[in-house]
């Protein structure tokens, strides 16, 4: 079976390639995490490569496949979290080498 998909580019416009020669080792790659609007205290839980909890989907199917909760990501140099106005809970059960703002 042949996966490839073939895209045309409609007549005129321009292509943006210049991500194409980013130089990787010096770039920060950042995910901001907002829970500011929440007055009421909220929970979740960092991992290595995923941020659960802080009212995010549960249990998501999409196209008949469980998705992971909340957010997956993957080599990220920093994590910043805006947490909200009430008591917050957020457990960190791992993490990678990504520098974490509380």
């Amino acid at each position: 079976e042949d996966d490839t998909v073939n895209f045309q580019v409609p007549e005129g416009a321009e292509i943006d390639d210049s991500s194409l020669f980013v130089d990787e080792t010096l770039q920060v790659d950042s995910l901001i995490v907002s829970n500011e609007d929440v007055r009421g205290a909220s929970s979740g839980n960092l991992w290595e490569q995923q941020i659960e909890g802080f009212n995010m989907g549960q249990n998501v199917v999409i196209g008949g496949i469980l998705q992971e909760d909340g957010i997956e990501y993957q080599g990220m140099e920093v994590i910043e979290f805006y947490l909200g106005e009430g008591a917050d809970d957020l457990t960190i059960v791992n993490t990678g080498t990504a520098v974490h703002l509380l």
